[in-house]
């Protein structure tokens, strides 16, 4: 259980970091 709650927690922190640097590459000239 705390495993999946481990992976959950990553894969929802690699997506909003992913987000946020697809933001930032946006917002580059």
């Amino acid at each position: 259980m705390d495993c999946l709650a481990r992976i959950l927690f990553y894969f929802i922190f690699a997506r909003k970091m992913t987000l946020h640097e697809i933001q930032a590459y946006r917002a580059r000239p």
